[in-house]
């Protein structure tokens, strides 16, 4: 039995990991089939239904996202990226209720993380809750203030303040920590054109390339090629910046 069992495992986990390669690849849709037809097999393992959940998400399939999700934390309550991911997929939902009671448990479970901190503060921040935002996003950049992405979480703050320049100052101040992150360069752009820098915003905005582009979600993606292509209309590259204004459809 004990072989039988140490077999089943070994099994599971070289179909698990077979699997994550398809979904780092891209391959959403072919993966969403593939895993379909192994629910028998690996429906008692929560990073089956874990994946499941991120490749439904990256095909807007939001519903079933939210049911597979569901099915992983039952298996795993205190799995603290699975924790993480949900509170973030039910903020990106507007189901803010929830993300709010999935990123408490998550900071409650791991007080000393980062950017269980930036979670929550950030689910507060769309909530309009700017004084518990702001607490969270300060204490998550006095725990990790080299890493980029709780950077980037304390700078939306200051944008949904409309403190522009203060923007500038802080991402500046950390240009080494965010130089590979592709949303802080975005929201750097965006201060710099809402300070009439529109110059220094397409310098950054010309940074991504084409394989950076391919590894965000579509919805981020549009939105990016809309901003850049204001940005480069208004300084009057016409002809990048109508290249980009189709590419967002």
């Amino acid at each position: 039995l004990s072989n039988y069992k140490n077999s089943y495992q070994r099994s599971c986990k070289t179909e698990l990991s077979g699997m994550y390669a398809h979904y780092k690849a891209g391959n959403y849709v072919s993966l969403f089939n593939l895993m379909a037809q192994h629910e028998q097999k690996l429906g008692l393992i929560d990073t089956y239904w874990y994946l499941r959940a991120l490749t439904a998400k990256r095909l807007e399939n939001f519903s079933s996202a939210a049911s597979y999700f569901n099915v992983a934390i039952a298996i795993a309550p205190e799995n603290p990226n699975l924790l993480r991911d949900i509170a973030i997929f039910h903020r990106e939902q507007g189901d803010y209720l929830l993300a709010l009671e999935y990123a408490s448990r998550l900071v409650k479970l791991f007080p000393d993380n980062a950017q269980n901190h930036s979670t929550l503060g950030l689910t507060y921040l769309k909530m309009n809750e700017l004084e518990n935002a702001e607490k969270c996003l300060k204490y998550a950049f006095c725990l990790s203030p080299t890493d980029a992405k709780v950077v980037n979480d304390l700078a939306k703050l200051k944008i949904e303040q409309g403190k522009y320049q203060d923007v500038i100052n802080f991402l500046e101040s950390n240009i080494k920590e965010i130089e590979n992150n592709f949303e802080a360069i975005c929201n750097l752009a965006l201060a710099y054109r809402s300070v009439n820098q529109p110059n220094k915003a397409c310098d950054l905005l010309s940074i991504p390339n084409s394989s950076q582009l391919a590894s965000i979600d579509n919805r981020t993606k549009n939105q990016f090629l809309f901003n850049r292509s204001v940005t480069l209309l208004s300084v009057g590259r016409c002809d990048e910046g109508w290249v980009d204004y189709r590419k967002r459809f």
